[in-house]
């Protein structure tokens, strides 16, 4: 069966623990994706949901200490995104206590797009950080070095 996300190393931030969490929510993924592939029943996808739930619950705990411990700007400014997320994961919970209790092939890809791009921001976010100079250090612009007064 084809697997929703393949990970690979293009998808590492250089960060261990996150790129566990990271790896971990992508395998959760793969594991509703192939519920719903095979058909499992609402059980066995409910169960699925709530592991990826309760593993992002924990991802972001782990980000958030990060920017409290560290000031790591890379994870700052996160809360748009796991609000989108768990808003998606509890309205499938929703859907598999009603009466329409699947999950469609949108939906998973929809998680999919979300993950990817939670990843992508992590490395831009920290690409960006990289970036910026020290505050002791100057900025060369046209050959010449500017610094902060």
């Amino acid at each position: 069966m084809n697997r929703l996300i393949d990970w690979s190393d293009e998808l590492l931030t250089g960060i261990p623990e996150i790129d566990a969490h990271h790896k971990a929510l992508a395998g959760l993924l793969n594991e509703l994706h192939e519920s719903v592939h095979r058909r499992r029943g609402v059980t066995a996808c409910r169960e699925a949901v709530e592991k990826l739930r309760h593993c992002a619950v924990s991802h972001f705990d782990i980000e958030e200490k990060l920017v409290q411990s560290s000031g790591h700007a890379a994870f700052a400014g996160n809360a748009t995104a796991q609000g989108e997320l768990f808003h998606r994961l509890d309205g499938m919970l929703e859907r598999m206590d009603g009466e329409n209790s699947n999950i469609t092939f949108h939906g998973l890809h929809q998680l999919k797009v979300w993950l990817l791009q939670h990843i992508r921001s992590v490395d831009t976010a920290r690409d960006v950080e990289r970036m910026r100079p020290a505050s002791s250090e100057g900025v060369k612009v046209f050959g010449l070095v500017l610094r902060r007064a």
